[in-house]
């Protein structure tokens, strides 16, 4: 979309020439705060007039302006004779002297930053000693983004002739300014066009590590039952204990590992009694006198077997965000990474005692089944990160500006960058097997899967402006045209189901937005 501002008094000027002719009584300096050292300026009866419109040909020398050409030789003082090469260093001498500073046509491949109350002129003639205005405009390629910055201008200053080309963003999700202007309300561009280059899309995020389970031990088996054992001659020959949980380190990232397992309980100790009430021999738990303790058979170590806890997702970006140092993408939000499986319960130990308990076998002593080790918990999903927002494209940047003027002038924005795409996360994995139970041991219980990954957003795509102000608006005048470009576009929503079978939602990031004229 183009804009084109034709204000009312546009006739007046025309009649008077486009760029006038007054002078700016705000222009005197100041003089200067006691005790404070004065600045080494010319006298103000040698200082150049502000510049209301372009220069008269009377005002084309050396007692009112620095010369400045891209072919000159170096070491040059600033004369027509002698120009300075750069457009920095003009101006450096030109704000000691409190001149004007006059440009030949040319590319000066520099960013430039204006100075206040110094007055630029582009697009002169200058192969002959006596340098004219040729109607044509001097170009200013500048490296880097911002092309141009005037900051803190508050006598009026004029930048008339240049056209001047901010280069594409490199990086991803950069963006491409041509002028930068903060608190610079005095401020006025005059025949010049202000081009900023692409912006680039966003990074896209990088998906989770996919975990897969290492080693598993899986919970051990019970122990059988043991008819003839050792008897309790001192400390007992054999461990009373179940079987060990399962254990499960995630192979793919370090530091990661499912819970243990419970451990199974222990089956018991016992001894063929003869009862006197019952008049018949019995398996009874052994009583260990010296601790007071039977040995009965014992519950496992709990665990409950149950799933990681989910991830939290993140939000895919709505849109990007300007301030005084430029465009910030509108970055999607990390997701959270789920958690890891819980282990399984132990199962309890049991008697059975399927041999015998008799006179042929009295006073001897026997362990009863032990419970099997739970399983391991799964590994969980791993969130990725999110996707970059896309850079933005704005010919003027203007911040805390009012009475800003473009005056018959041309602002372009080029395509803003897309958002990059987020991610869903890697998957979880089951949780490990319990061990066998034997006889009539209780069973083990697995261990959980681990938990689902939340998703990382998108990014949003980047704005297309030919001005973006805050501030206050800038004054638009004789015909100055806007022309934004391409807005970046959003992602999609995307949904998709993982291994184990958790369905996830990438949600859609907002789309850039593409306007001659944006307040924010």
């Amino acid at each position: 979309m183009t804009r084109r501002i034709f204000p009312a008094f546009s006739i007046f000027l025309a009649a008077c020439g486009v760029f006038g002719s007054s002078d700016d009584a705000s222009e005197i300096p100041a003089p200067p705060e006691p005790g404070r050292p004065q600045e080494s300026v010319a006298p103000p009866e040698a200082k150049a007039p502000p510049l209301p419109g372009k220069p008269k040909d009377d005002e084309i020398n050396e007692g009112f302006g620095v010369f400045v050409s891209a072919s000159a030789a170096e070491g040059g003082d600033g004369t027509r004779a002698k120009p300075y090469r750069t457009i920095a260093a003009g101006l450096d001498e030109a704000v000691k002297q409190r001149k004007r500073l006059y440009v030949c046509t040319g590319t000066f491949e520099e960013a430039v930053k204006i100075r206040n109350g110094i007055p630029m002129v582009g697009g002169f003639d200058c192969t002959a000693p006596a340098w004219t205005l040729s109607g044509a405009r001097t170009t200013v390629k500048s490296p880097a983004s911002p092309a141009i910055v005037a900051e803190d201008i508050d006598v009026p200053t004029r930048v008339v002739g240049f056209d001047v080309v901010a280069p594409d963003a490199a990086d991803p999700g950069g963006s491409s300014i041509g002028l930068l202007a903060n608190k610079a309300g005095a401020l006025q561009i005059a025949s010049s066009k202000i081009t900023a280059g692409k912006a680039q899309a966003g990074s896209n995020g990088v998906e989770g590590v996919q975990l897969m389970n290492g080693p598993v031990t899986y919970g051990r088996a019970s122990a059988p039952e043991q008819v003839n054992a050792p008897g309790p001659n001192g400390p007992l020959v054999y461990p009373l204990v179940g079987g060990a949980g399962g254990t499960n380190t995630c192979v793919g990232a370090a530091g990661i590992a499912g819970k243990p397992g419970g451990s199974g309980g222990a089956g018991g100790y016992y001894q063929c009694l003869y009862s006197a009430a019952l008049t018949s021999y019995r398996w009874r738990p052994y009583y260990a006198s010296g601790i007071n303790k039977y040995y009965e058979p014992e519950d496992g170590s709990p665990g409950s077997g149950a799933g990681g806890e989910a991830g939290g997702d993140g939000a895919s970006g709505t849109s990007g965000t300007f301030d005084a140092n430029g465009f910030t993408p509108g970055d999607g939000a990390p997701g959270a990474s789920g958690g890891v499986g819980n282990g399984g319960a132990g199962g309890k130990g049991a008697i059975t005692m399927e041999a015998a308990c008799g006179a042929a076998n009295v006073n001897t002593y026997a362990k009863g089944t032990s419970g099997a080790g739970g399983g391991a918990g799964g590994c969980p999903g791993l969130a990725g990160t999110p996707g970059q927002g896309g850079g933005a494209s704005v010919a003027a940047l203007v911040i805390t500006s009012p009475g800003l003027t473009f005056d018959a002038s041309e602002l372009v924005a080029s395509d803003a960058g897309s958002g990059g795409k987020g991610t869903l996360g890697s998957s979880p994995t089951l949780g490990g097997s319990p061990g066998f139970a034997m006889g009539t041991s209780t069973a083990a219980g697995a261990g959980g899967p681990g938990g689902r990954a939340g998703v990382s957003g998108s990014g949003a795509g980047g704005p297309s402006i030919a001005i973006a102000h805050t501030g206050g608006e800038p004054k638009v005048e004789n015909g100055t045209t806007l022309k934004p470009g391409t807005a970046g576009a959003g992602v999609p929503e995307e949904t998709a189901t993982d291994a184990l079978g958790n369905v996830k939602t990438l949600p859609a990031s907002a789309a850039g937005v593409a306007k001659d004229l944006f307040a924010f």
